[in-house]
């Protein structure tokens, strides 16, 4: 099959970054790759720059010190696909997202480029959304499209990248615009940002702020010109139309503090629900107040693989309380194809929960049992193999400890010192799937913990502790609840030596989500259940069991 994309990549001196940009490519649809050597001079990454010239997808071309843009220029004149997506060499692309672009280009021949939201990562972790169209009143305020973008190669090749300037990305946005070209977003995560403590192009730019907005001002000045007619035909929302408007009018406003007003005061006014780190869903409004500090506190690095932490590992078991947390909260280590992986169903007995039978619309509880096993099976679609514990309400403590025992042990014995157990950390309450849980509005607004609302979590999770801690050749992981915790996540604020995130195919994800069809009104509200793609964390929290 002939390649759809193109990914083009300026690369200086950041090779020990490369490798991994590789990987999430692979992990894709097949794709060609064009990186430019800009004049590095880390021998590490010259190194790793000729190992992937025997790389038969990759070509590999080389110049003197340049910058991005110029290299992204020569890069895409040796593109031969039909669509391009230029990726810095430090970031990374999201499970599926090429292909997720590239379906939307194929659907849509009147668009140019499309693009997704991003996940900052590395110094911090954090979900931002990006514009959902190319709305040329809200570009003249901020780039809100800066990486990640896939459009169709003449188009891109023809507007280019400013080689005179640090927001190069930016006039390439405002060139499109100009030449009434038509994006969208495809409204899921796409995008792996890296950010850095330090960073020698943000320092630049931050520097030279001022005089490189007003340079694109004057090659742009029609847009600002323009911005009261363009304004009426804004896709932006009433109030943030409004804030554009009275933020300029401020008197000794310099224009760069103008956008940035503008941009931030949007993220609440706009697109509040979009902004939480993976594992810290969206809140009352009053815990936004303390955003910072718990985005702050999200540790442990973003990783694509749970053996670049668990190297050992070749088959997995997730103990999971009912097979669809395995789903919920495990989906990256059921689609890993490097991992044979096995789900422990432990309780599997008809629920004596009347409000749940209820609520799921179910004749009796038997019935609701006999849907959730076949909406096991869609789900999970051949993934793993499952080994159900036939416990229910009634069984004991000693007796669901002696079956979850026996089947860790059964693969220990088969698997070994390849074998990583998979456990839930412990649940709690989200505001974020408000019809999965009936509380209170203090506690609601509060954010009290509610762990005791799902007990049988916690006992999975202290019997498999347990028995882990018996058997040193035994690695385990926990993973974090989802959509189970609600002001806080089971792994926040987790030492960042034994946390850590795996990236998700969201796409993927949501359609076995939707598999579970009798219990899809109950978990989540319509509009969630209706973009799932998009409201799905684009990671996965998981934290490394330290042995007492």
């Amino acid at each position: 099959m002939i390649p759809r994309c193109t990914i083009i990549t300026p690369c200086f001196n950041d090779g020990v970054f490369l490798q991994e940009l590789r990987r999430s490519i692979v992990h894709g649809e097949d794709v060609r790759h064009v990186i430019v050597d800009d004049g590095s001079t880390d021998p590490v990454t010259l190194e790793i720059l000729a190992s992937m010239e025997a790389v038969p997808e990759v070509t590999v071309l080389r110049t003197s010190r340049g910058g991005p843009a110029a290299a992204r220029n020569l890069a895409i004149r040796a593109v031969t696909t039909r669509y391009v997506m230029p990726v810095d060499a430090d970031d990374t692309i999201m499970p599926g997202a090429i292909r997720d672009l590239a379906d939307a280009l194929d659907a849509a021949p009147d668009l140019t480029v499309v693009w997704g939201h991003t996940v900052i990562f590395g110094a911090r972790l954090l979900k931002v959304p990006s514009a959902a169209d190319l709305d040329p009143w809200w570009f003249t305020f901020v780039n809100d499209v800066v990486v990640g973008i896939m459009g169709r190669t003449e188009a891109l090749a023809e507007a280019g990248w400013d080689e005179t300037s640090s927001y190069e990305d930016w006039g390439t946005t405002l060139s499109l615009i100009e030449a009434g070209a038509r994006g969208r977003n495809v409204g899921r995560v796409t995008y792996g940002y890296r950010t850095h403590i330090q960073s020698r192009r943000r320092d630049e730019a931050e520097r030279r702020d001022e005089e490189e907005i007003a340079n694109l001002r004057t090659r742009y000045g029609w847009m600002v010109r323009r911005r009261r007619e363009l304004r009426r035909r804004s896709s932006a929302p009433f109030g943030v139309r409004v804030l554009g408007t009275m933020v300029p009018a401020v008197p000794g406003l310099s224009v760069s503090s103008q956008n940035r007003c503008v941009n931030r005061l949007s993220r609440y006014v706009w697109r509040r629900r979009w902004i939480h780190h993976p594992g810290d869903l969206p809140c009352h409004p009053l815990k936004l107040i303390f955003r910072r500090e718990r985005t702050a506190r999200a540790s442990g690095p973003l990783v694509l693989g749970v053996r670049d932490v668990v190297p050992s590992a070749t088959h997995v078991v997730i103990v999971s309380p009912h097979c669809d947390d395995a789903v919920l909260s495990a989906f990256a280590l059921l689609d890993d194809p490097g991992l044979t992986v096995e789900v422990v169903n432990v309780f599997t007995e008809p629920t004596d929960s009347a409000e749940w039978i209820h609520r799921v619309g179910a004749s009796s509880a038997v019935q609701e049992a006999k849907e959730r096993r076949e909406e096991d099976q869609h789900a999970l679609d051949g993934r793993a193999a499952v080994v159900d514990l036939g416990c229910g309400p009634r069984t004991s403590d000693h007796d669901l400890r002696e079956r979850l025992e026996s089947a860790l042990e059964a693969s220990r014995r088969t698997h070994g010192a390849g074998l990583l157990v998979a456990a839930p950390a412990g649940a709690g309450l989200t505001t974020a799937a408000p019809r999965a849980h009936r509380v209170g509005p203090v506690a609601r607004l509060l954010g009290t913990a509610t762990s005791m609302r799902h007990r049988d979590h916690v006992s999975v999770r202290d019997v498999v502790q347990g028995w882990v801690d018996t058997h040193p050749e035994v690695r385990a992981i926990a993973f974090d609840d989802f959509p189970y915790h609600w002001a806080r996540s089971a792994l926040l604020g987790a030492d960042s030596n034994t946390s850590f995130h795996l990236p998700v195919d969201t796409t993927v994800k949501a359609a076995a989500v939707r598999c579970y069809a009798s219990q899809i009104d109950a978990l989540f509200t319509a509009e969630q259940s209706a973009h799932l793609e998009g409201w799905l964390p684009p990671v996965e929290s998981y934290s490394l069991h330290v042995r007492p």
